[in-house]
């Protein structure tokens, strides 16, 4: 299976993940171009799951939230109700090989509760997202399970939801759970 993107990091001694904005900047733009293709008609979300390893990072998931299935004949009341959120679609559709990567994810969202545990069950190792959700109890509960949360700012910076709680470890010395 070939990857659908993969960009080579630049070589540096100690490779921080809060300090790569313009890697952080690069993964929000393809995100907000694959919104268009969110079938949700209340809210349009989309989630990325990246894998780092070495000096490079590869886009192993990318998905949008929907429906499952054609629902252009139910009523608007019942989209929401059909709709499969983009974190689990993210998860489901992450590759075999995805054990040799230090995975963190990103959305335009912060995660639900629900996505949280789907986060968690996949080993994500940090979560970054774009825009706060009205529920913010997904991202607690990823803090409380140790897991990283950062929100991204417009100018590519990671803000730390936690500031006890970071990636804080190089990415390339980073060891599987």
């Amino acid at each position: 299976m070939t990857r659908p993107y993969s960009l080579l990091l630049p070589v540096a001694t100690a490779l921080c993940f809060e300090d790569l904005a313009h890697l952080h900047q690069s993964i929000a733009t393809r995100l907000q171009s694959e919104l268009e293709k969110s079938t949700c008609p209340e809210r349009k979300v989309a989630c990325a799951i990246i894998g780092f390893r070495s000096y490079q990072f590869d886009i192993l998931s990318i998905a949008t939230n929907g429906a499952p299935l054609d629902t252009s004949n139910l009523p608007l009341s019942l989209h929401k109700k059909v709709c499969v959120h983009a974190e689990d679609r993210a998860v489901r559709n992450l590759p075999k090989y995805s054990d040799e990567y230090v995975l963190v994810s990103y959305s335009t969202l912060a995660p639900c509760h629900a996505c949280s545990d789907k986060l968690l069950d996949a080993r994500i190792r940090a979560h970054v997202y774009i825009s706060d959700y009205d529920d913010m109890t997904g991202s607690e509960h990823l803090l409380d399970e140790h897991k990283p949360v950062y929100r991204l700012s417009s100018y590519g910076r990671l803000i730390p939801l936690d500031p006890d709680v970071r990636l804080s470890v190089a990415l390339h010395y980073e060891e599987k759970d």
